[in-house]
């Protein structure tokens, strides 16, 4: 499991760099900044569960497509390839628009990533009281802890 404490002193920035390379959010926890840490965690989170439905729709945008040119490729008559035929001006258009919204989905992705690194170099603020809450992800599980 993940020990949170709540002293902010003596904390290395490399190793909160790395951390954050692993797992966004990761690095925040380690540097006591359990509520930025948990954002991160919860964006990367999000983000990554849509651009996996991004990334799966558009592979079923191709799929249609390819399917589509193997019924041209094996049509019999000349009316199945024109019916054939004037379908795929349509799926090509969806392929492209799947293609860009997953591109979109993994440039959300990977600035939320970039952002969580970037965060690591800022100090959190000394003054600030610890938190309660803290959150434990790993592979099969997901824990948000309140300490009252």
């Amino acid at each position: 499991g993940t020990v949170v404490s709540v002293s902010t002193r003596g904390q290395s920035t490399a190793k909160a760099f790395a951390l954050s390379l692993l797992r966004p959010g990761r690095g925040q926890f380690y540097q006591r900044k359990q509520t930025r840490g948990i954002v991160y965690s919860m964006m990367m989170t999000a983000a990554g569960m849509f651009a996996l439905d991004y990334h799966n729709k558009y592979d079923e945008a191709v799929n249609e497509y390819e399917i589509n040119l193997e019924r041209f490729a094996a049509a019999g008559t000349e009316t199945q390839r024109q019916t054939l035929s004037g379908r795929e001006p349509a799926l090509w258009d969806s392929v492209e628009k799947r293609k860009l919204e997953r591109n979109i989905a993994y440039g959300v992705l990977a600035g939320i990533w970039g952002a969580s690194i970037v965060d690591t170099f800022f100090p959190g603020r000394e003054d600030a009281p610890p938190s309660d809450l803290t959150l434990d992800l790993g592979p099969s599980h997901a824990l948000i802890v309140y300490r009252f």
